[in-house]
């Protein structure tokens, strides 16, 4: 089978949140072009999303060993690192992808997440001046109206939206919004995130 293809229809399986077959596709193709940074960081993805964590770790090493300069190899893997509680080794692996390619508004939004909103200003507003439809960006900004126009599904805009309604007094508005928001708990003593 052509790598391309295989590796084409591993991430479409991917997307469509069937990694167990994208593990499958991308490592037919990956057996086919071991040396390949792309598939290796792919098939990480894969693995990460499937939960087997070291593996994934090892993918991205091995993406990163083939192609040093692969920005989003660095930044799955410093997520990678920030899922498994290792936030120093996370937050430089965020701003190896960020020296390599300045000018990817998820980059700096995956920073901005390791190093968490009160250190991450700088990289929220590089963020959003390169993409200003990060709508997640916006409701760590405070803006969840605009948020909300955005992405009027956003559980945390939803929530926010909610949270100041219920401040203001205007319990039915909250209401109505929170319903909207899964996972947010606000009105029953529970954690918003």
């Amino acid at each position: 089978a052509d790598v391309d293809a295989l590796h084409y229809l591993g991430l479409i399986s991917l997307e469509r949140g069937d990694a167990g077959r994208a593990l499958d596709l991308i490592g037919r193709a990956l057996r086919q072009r071991p040396n390949d940074a792309i598939l290796n960081n792919n098939l990480a993805n894969a693995r990460r999303r499937l939960g087997h964590r070291p593996a994934a770790r090892t993918g991205y090493r091995r993406a990163l060993a083939v192609e040093p300069g692969l920005a989003d190899g660095w930044g799955n893997l410093g997520a990678l690192l920030g899922e498994l509680q290792q936030p120093v080794t996370s937050i430089l692996a965020h701003r190896r992808a960020i020296a390599i390619d300045r000018d990817v508004a998820e980059l700096h939004f995956a920073l901005l997440l390791a190093v968490g909103p009160e250190k991450g200003g700088s990289a929220l507003r590089r963020a959003l001046a390169l993409d200003p439809t990060l709508a997640q960006g916006w409701v760590i900004a405070g803006d969840h109206r605009r948020a909300l126009a955005l992405r009027p599904d956003l559980p945390e805009a939803l929530a926010a939206a909610g949270a100041v309604r219920l401040a203001a007094g205007r319990p039915r508005e909250a209401l109505s919004l929170l319903d909207r928001a899964p996972g947010h708990d606000l009105l029953h003593g529970g954690n918003a995130g």
